[in-house]
């Protein structure tokens, strides 16, 4: 048997117990045991100190909440599809290429020498390839992007693994410019009917280059832009006569449109393509073709012509709208393109420079109307990051 030692608590609880106090305690609780009533006095007070204690804890939470902010959560990463194709891309695998750059700051020049190529590859890696370069001077002015002097294109070199141009680009740019400015180096495949693969691109950053002295690089190629396949096809035509200064713009027919369904909500919906002459970036005319009901291959055949003096053909591009619309809906672009000698787009700046070197005298037959040069263009998306 358990002994029960008599600390001070027991032994008052046990006088308390024989006392008359007990007696009141039965009646309170009207129990006839005392002992069940002192547990039942203990676990009520227990009770009422756990409530305070809770209570005060409460009012202070309340009271400290104003004063300590929310705790700011950590902000995922960001991922783009760059980087992701950054990871998984073979470095080496669209070839290398060599240049120098030089820059002279007291008559504002910019040299770039472009040597050669290597490890140069087609899409299949089965054959040599007929390669090219392109560059361009691009300047960075806000969200806008302004090209520099010209787009330089070197000579094609047949059936090469190793292209050698030494070709040198000369651009006219400030210090204060050069810090805002990306040198674009795009290497082509070179095809007879007009569809140049590209190869590879490399884009330097001059704002983190020092060009204090001259510098020498040989670089991997990255993967070059998509071929998009867009939203459709346009098949346009293009020719300019040099002595009444007016070029004609020959719309026969769009194909494999994508309409969003959105775009087609009215009654009796119709396609049409609207033309606008931009020069320095500023539209100066334009003009719509016929409305199609066809949606998917709408069929036009129209001539469109605008006035273009000689000396602003450098500065000048064409922007081709292709838009639906319906009867009580506003109207809805589909998708866009431009071709000129300030686009971004390679194959945008080809087409213009074809139809200057085609005189009117050399006309093709093309769907029953003569022209300069007749190529199908693929329309870009529209909610796509490339801006031609």
């Amino acid at each position: 048997m358990v002994a029960l030692y008599k600390t001070p608590v027991v032994e008052y609880l046990m006088n308390a117990a024989n006392s008359s106090s007990g007696n009141q305690l039965t009646a309170a609780f009207h129990v006839t045991n005392t002992s069940l009533a002192i547990f039942l006095l203990v676990t009520i007070c227990v009770a009422c100190i756990l409530l305070t204690l809770l209570s005060v804890y409460g009012i202070l939470s309340l009271l400290r909440r104003p004063h300590i902010g929310k705790r700011p959560r950590n902000r995922l990463e960001s991922i783009y599809m760059e980087e992701i194709l950054q990871i998984q891309a073979d470095h080496g695998r669209y070839g290398t290429l060599k240049y120098t750059m030089e820059y002279d700051p007291q008559g504002c020049q910019l040299k770039i020498f472009i040597i050669q190529a290597e490890n140069l590859r087609s899409a299949n890696q089965m054959h040599a390839v007929d390669a090219y370069v392109t560059v361009a001077l691009i300047r960075r002015s806000g969200v806008k992007h302004v090209k520099i002097g010209n787009v330089y294109k070197s000579q094609v070199k047949r059936k090469v693994v190793l292209a050698r141009w030494n070709m040198e680009c000369q651009y006219p740019v400030s210090q204060q410019e050069l810090k805002e400015c990306v040198l674009i180096l795009e290497v082509l495949d070179h095809d007879s009917i007009g569809q140049d693969r590209r190869i590879g691109v490399l884009h330097v950053d001059l704002g983190n280059t020092d060009l204090a002295v001259p510098v020498e690089c040989t670089s991997r190629l990255i993967e070059g832009p998509p071929q998009y396949t867009g939203v459709g096809e346009l098949c346009v035509g293009l020719a300019y006569n040099r002595l009444k200064e007016r070029i004609n713009v020959y719309v026969y027919e769009a194909r494999k449109l994508l309409i969003s369904p959105f775009a087609i909500k009215g009654e009796d919906p119709l396609i049409y393509v609207s033309v606008e002459l931009l020069v320095g970036g500023k539209c100066v005319d334009k003009a719509n073709t016929k409305e199609s009901t066809e949606l998917i291959n709408p069929y036009f055949n129209n001539r469109l012509g605008f006035l273009l003096r000689q000396k602003d053909l450098k500065r000048a591009s064409l922007k081709f709208c292709v838009r639906c619309t319906a009867h009580g809906q506003s109207k809805h672009t589909i998708g866009h393109i431009c071709v000129g000698s300030d686009t971004v787009l390679s194959f945008g700046r080809e087409h213009w420079e074809e139809m200057l070197n085609c005189t009117p005298r050399v006309l093709v037959n093309l769907e029953d109307g003569p022209i300069g040069v007749g190529q199908t263009i693929r329309i870009p998306d529209p909610s796509s990051s490339v801006k031609p």
